[in-house]
């Protein structure tokens, strides 16, 4: 019989006592890493045109390398020569590092690719190919090599692999069909090594069939095991090698005492064998998410979360939960506004992002959805040991679930702890400031800009900074105002984010990443502040604002002339928006010490705080 302690008093009836963990993170950020779209709607963002992944679930380590596979990934450019990729990067960089054909002359023949590969610290990868279900191929693809290679699984020769996760000695867990049945083993680092199998193998297993199983750094293989023909008495166990296992726990139809019914199929675990799992409590009939601990003293069981009507969470989703080095839990499922993902460490719960958040994009400002009732999230989240979390979510504009903007693979970052044992250039130990000031102006404006009477454009005027760090987080935007302006006749003001990532000091290839309006109560130097949604900015940015003026009228972009203008830039364009992911394409567009008549750099300024 197991012994089970239950932390965070998910059972009342229970002995309760304090768990060690470390606290809920607080998620600052959410970054597009990659963006896939039917190519009649567009082309996509840092994947070819014309690249396809459904159903996938991405995955990051802890240096927040992020990677993910695609089905259908266009060949040099051609729609019609296609493969399965692979694609590794971060921050939102990054490339289909290798792609598969299927080396057929069918057009009907597909590649298939795993649907979450496996990352380690160093970034080496794990997934599998096959060509139309075949007999399938586990790889690796190594960073320094830039290579991938197929692995050994002597003497070990599986049909089909499925859960491959690399440990950071290049070991990789998996699972394996083995003639009628199914196994659990480890390869990739000498020779293959079978830890179980099922009846379907060996008809003298104690294991009736292996679900999903998930393996960690110390290369043990965490999974549900069915113990009857008829699938009904179910345990989740741990297995450090061959016939080596610990019960972790088990459902009530097997241990009468346990107040667990059922266990979903797939589970997360960390490296120090903590496991969570979706479970279905017998008193009540009622989903929750448990993370299982052991110890030397038994097993922890801590509630994570459990289904309430009218709770935080209203459903849990059948995937399988992640679990992080401090037993942080994410998990899918909806809150009161529908799909969600949750961050749970048993003594509080966070929804992290969910439909209808917005986010920045290539497209600009996007939010988290669909444009019908289809699911938002594909496959389930991962999470490293900073919280961060890894997931892929469908996207429209903001505003307009009727127009798709495809499929987005996403990170939303923790916060980070400052660190106070920084040494300035005096040589003296202090604690950073919590913010950066970007600023070019000193305060002291001299001058108005605007345009000039014979057309009314709209306007763009702002300043180019380089990321710095400790500021890569951008937070707010400043900007001063001339006292002519405005007449506003046309609308609010609209505060632009850019990044321009190759941190050329020319904004012209920058896109942007968030925007607001707000209208200005203040002129002249006194500065009119706008909060944004805490945005990531890699390399350089552009920050500035837009609106529509009157020639000859209005002047709304104040300049401090005592400053270089070289990183002060303005735009005219019809409509800015419709041109502000191609800043070279507007009509008109300078630096002020390209325009000697208004020298100087426009008083427009951001604050930024420390990324991830």
């Amino acid at each position: 019989m197991m012994r089970i302690r239950f932390l965070c008093g998910g059972l009342a009836a229970l002995t309760v006592s304090a768990a060690v963990q470390a606290a809920v993170p607080t998620y600052v950020q959410t970054e597009l890493q990659a963006r896939s779209n039917l190519i009649v709607n567009d082309n996509g963002w840092n994947v070819p045109p014309g690249t396809s992944f459904n159903s996938i679930s991405a995955n990051l380590n802890d240096d927040d390398q992020v990677t993910f596979t695609a089905g259908v990934v266009p060949i040099d450019g051609d729609l019609s020569h296609t493969g399965a990729g692979i694609w590794l990067g971060g921050h939102a960089k990054g490339e289909f590092v290798a792609i598969h054909e299927t080396g057929s002359s069918d057009p009907e023949s597909a590649m298939i690719i795993s649907d979450r590969p496996g990352i380690n610290a160093s970034g080496h990868l794990a997934y599998y190919t096959s060509v139309d279900g075949g007999t399938y191929t586990l790889r690796t693809y190594d960073p320094a090599t830039a290579q991938s290679s197929a692995v050994s699984l002597l003497p070990l020769t599986p049909s089909s692999i499925a859960n491959p996760n690399i440990a950071d000695d290049g070991t990789i867990g998996f699972k394996g069909r083995m003639g009628l049945g199914y196994g659990i083993a480890t390869g990739g680092n000498g020779a293959a090594t079978l830890y179980a199998v099922d009846t379907g193998v060996e008809k003298t297993s104690p294991y009736a069939y292996l679900y999903s199983p998930a393996s960690n750094n110390s290369h043990q293989i965490a999974v549900k095991v069915s113990t009857t023909s008829d699938y009904s008495h179910n345990e989740i166990r741990l297995f450090n090698g061959p016939a080596d296992s610990t019960l972790v726990v088990a459902d009530s139809a097997t241990d009468t005492t346990s107040p667990f019914a059922t266990f979903d199929n797939g589970l997360g675990v960390n490296d120090a064998g903590a496991v969570a799992v979706v479970v279905k409590l017998a008193d009540g009939n009622v989903r929750a998410v448990y993370r299982f601990t052991p110890g030397k003293n038994g097993v922890e069981a801590t509630e994570i979360a459990r289904v309430d009507a009218a709770g935080t969470v209203r459903v849990i989703d059948s995937f399988a939960p992640a679990i992080n080095s401090d037993g942080l839990v994410v998990f899918r499922g909806e809150d009161e506004n529908g799909q969600a993902i949750f961050a749970g460490d048993g003594k509080s719960l966070v929804r992290v992002v969910g439909k209808g958040d917005v986010v920045a994009t290539d497209l600009g400002s996007g939010q988290l959805g669909q444009h019908d009732s289809s699911p938002i999230f594909s496959g389930a989240p991962a999470v490293n040991a900073h919280g961060d979390i890894a997931f892929v979510a469908g996207l429209h504009p903001e505003g307009n679930n009727q127009e798709e903007w495809g499929s987005g693979v996403f990170v939303a970052y923790t916060e980070r702890p400052v660190d106070d044992d920084t040494i300035f250039k005096d040589g003296f130990d202090s604690a950073p400031a919590a913010t950066v000031e970007y600023i070019n102006d000193d305060g002291n404006g001299d001058t108005n800009q605007g345009p000039p009477s014979t057309f009314d454009p709209d306007m763009l005027w702002g300043n180019y900074f380089l990321a710095q760090p400790g500021g890569e987080v951008i937070t707010r935007i400043s900007v001063a105002f001339g006292p002519t302006f405005p007449s506003l006749a046309n609308g609010p003001v609209t505060f632009w984010l850019l990044e321009d990532g190759d941190a050329d000091f020319d904004p012209l290839n920058a896109h942007a990443l968030v925007h607001v309006e707000a209208t200005p109560d203040v002129f002249n130097d006194a500065f009119f502040h706008v909060d944004i949604p805490p945005t990531l900015v890699h390399g350089a940015f552009f920050v500035g604002a837009s609106a529509k003026l009157k020639g000859g009228q209005d002047r709304p972009a104040r300049v401090d002339t005592d400053t270089p203008g070289n990183n002060s830039w303005f735009f005219y364009a019809p409509d800015i928006a419709a041109t502000i992911d191609d800043l070279a394409a507007a009509p008109y567009h300078a630096h002020n010490d390209t325009t000697p008549v208004f020298p100087g750099s426009f008083m427009v300024r951001a604050t930024g705080t420390p990324g991830p």
